[in-house]
């Protein structure tokens, strides 16, 4: 698992989240009707207070994510180990599959042979 990977996702939601609600914010604000300084004045706020708190959830959701992450790294070496075993008993996995595959199908002639044996005679 990478660390790299799950990092820029949380970038990717916490840009969309903020980009998001400050569209929402702007859009609110620029549509209700009241003067040009007093909406200004509005927005400026309304973004500060959004960034403070896009921030805030940013924080605490990477907080929350670090055990998560490291019990993520602690189980790679696991996970590549089950990797390396599978890699190796795949090839006799396969023959055994396709030699059982092959009895099966040659039981399944003879059975049609047979059956077919019976009905001409």
């Amino acid at each position: 698992m990478s660390n790299n990977c799950n990092n820029h996702k949380a970038l990717a939601f916490f840009f969309g989240l903020l980009a998001g609600a400050v569209i929402g914010g702007g859009l609110g604000l620029l549509l209700a009707p009241a003067k040009g300084e007093e909406t200004r004045k509005k927005l400026k706020k309304r973004g500060k207070d959004i960034k403070e708190k896009v921030g805030e959830i940013y924080e605490d959701v990477r907080e929350a994510s670090q055990p998560l992450l490291e019990a993520a790294e602690e189980f790679e070496p696991v996970i590549d180990q089950v990797k390396q075993v599978v890699s190796e008993v795949q090839p006799a996995l396969t023959d055994s599959a396709k030699e059982k595959i092959s009895a099966v199908s040659s039981e399944l002639s003879s059975v049609k042979r047979r059956f077919f044996k019976n009905i001409h005679h």
